[in-house]
């Protein structure tokens, strides 16, 4: 016997007697939009809706900086970090040259800097930005730089429109990151 969406809710909740000695058949009744191989109720309505947002939302997430360049006031909060992601990661080549010892540790921490400065370029618009100037190479000088621009990264979070917020958390959170593994380098 097969059961289709229409004799389900039909049959939904009253029990037919079975003949002596049959074993009973319960049916569940519940909005499905897919019934499984197994004979359970597939997907719900509300699972299927939650599910159908959540592909929307993480849509216009991914829409939402990808605007004009330079759009909104993301210039005045969006150039400070640009230029000091890639001060920093002209830092970390310095630093990586005067301590071939920690040269890959550095490397991984500098091609950070210089993802979130392609990130921030690409939405203001400024790929063909000045090159940075390299910094001395010393890791206490790299520390205090690393640390400085984290506070900064954080108030230009906390300042900066609501598309740039996430992008501009988890720059602020990677660069206190950066701080932390420096200062047991």
């Amino acid at each position: 016997m097969s059961f289709s969406p229409a004799s389900v809710a039909e049959t939904a909740g009253r029990r037919r007697a079975a003949p002596t000695g049959t074993p009973r058949r319960s049916v569940r009744a519940c909005h499905t939009y897919a019934v499984s191989v197994n004979g359970s109720c597939g997907y719900r309505r509300r699972e299927f809706l939650l599910a159908g947002l959540a592909a929307v939302l993480s849509t216009s997430a991914c829409t939402a900086v990808s605007g004009e360049p330079g759009s909104l006031d993301s210039g005045k909060v969006l150039r400070p970090v640009l230029k000091t992601s890639r001060e920093l990661a002209a830092a970390y080549e310095a630093a990586a040259k005067d301590h071939p010892q920690l040269g890959k540790t550095l490397e991984v921490l500098r091609d950070n800097h210089s993802e979130h400065a392609k990130a921030l370029a690409r939405i203001l618009g400024d790929e063909d930005g000045e090159p940075a100037e390299a910094g001395d190479g010393s890791l206490d000088s790299l520390r205090q730089a690393e640390s400085k621009a984290s506070k900064a990264a954080v108030e230009a979070c906390a300042g900066a429109p609501d598309e740039f917020a996430v992008l501009l958390g988890e720059i602020a959170a990677c660069r206190a990151t950066h701080h932390d593994v420096l200062k047991v380098l």
